[in-house]
């Protein structure tokens, strides 16, 4: 029943024009955690008191609808689900912090598939070319890097570009890490 309700929605979702006007799929992966009775899901053990399942889904931007989803036990990483999950080239997918995986984006690089994450703080880099950006633009900076820490070398060899964006007018700066280049820095910030 399920996978029928999906199919029609699915139909429905691909008339639908989409907020961005590139040809790339779009996927978001994220996980959850869903909380459980322990003692009615005893199978479920999460802590000593609680019960839990986490939910590993990748959301399809074409319509908003899931198109995988896999169940786990509580205690499984993001990442270990997100390894073993493959795209056809030229998909994007963005994913969050808790991602990060030298390794995983090198794979991706390679394979023709595109990712955007938020960069950590710590990140070390070394800048090899700087981009134009606009002044009416809330892109603060647009910068081709390449990892420089022996840790991240060894795993992803890729150039990849390091694109700030101001947020609020708090200013409040998101950082963004990805492997395309062939898109505007404000598009890659609105993905």
């Amino acid at each position: 029943m399920f996978e029928d309700l999906l199919g029609q929605c699915q139909a429905l979702a691909a008339s639908k024009k989409r907020p961005f006007r590139f040809k790339n799929p779009l996927r978001s992966l994220d996980g959850t955690v869903i909380e459980l009775c322990v003692s009615v899901f005893d199978w479920a053990k999460f802590q000593r008191t609680k019960g839990a399942i986490k939910l590993h889904l990748q959301l399809d931007h074409q319509g908003y609808l899931p198109c995988c989803a896999v169940l786990t036990d509580a205690n499984t990483g993001e990442l270990s689900v997100a390894r073993q999950m493959a795209f056809e080239p030229g998909t994007i997918v963005v994913v969050d912090r808790g991602y990060l995986d030298y390794a995983l984006y090198q794979r991706w690089s390679s394979t023709g598939v595109y990712f955007v994450t938020r960069a950590h703080s710590n990140r070390v880099y070394r800048v090899l070319e700087k981009r134009e950006v606009g002044s009416r633009n809330p892109v603060l900076s647009d910068e081709v890097i390449e990892l420089s820490s022996a840790y991240a070398q060894k795993r992803c060899l890729t150039r990849l570009r390091r694109v700030v964006v101001r947020v609020d007018e708090k200013h409040k700066d998101l950082v963004f890490l990805t492997n395309i280049t062939h898109l505007a820095a404000r598009t890659i910030a609105a993905i």
